[in-house]
């Protein structure tokens, strides 16, 4: 990001691409902010409630978008969601 002077909100909008791929029902895009603060956006096509997800984890949104902030390492961050995730597959 550094490299070519990208915001760090201006990588938003890519967990979109990921969710409008054929045959995928659900992108996270994880944002590490620092080695302890992770951004974590959920995004779902038609029947995961990504809302329920991201509440687990204090966040919000709604249904088809939302997210949340965890405040642990990047490698941990995701395997908590990952682990969430797999129960409303």
């Amino acid at each position: 990001m550094d490299k070519y002077e990208i915001d760090f909100n201006d990588v938003d909008g890519i967990v979109n691409y990921a969710r409008d791929i054929n045959g995928v029902e659900l992108a996270i895009l994880f944002k590490e902010k620092s080695d302890s603060e992770i951004k974590i956006s959920f995004r779902s096509k038609s029947y995961i409630d990504v809302n329920r997800i991201a509440s687990k984890f204090k966040g919000g949104g709604h249904k088809r978008a939302s997210g949340c902030t965890m405040n642990m390492s990047l490698k941990d961050a995701k395997s908590k969601i990952i682990s969430e995730v797999l129960k409303h597959i």
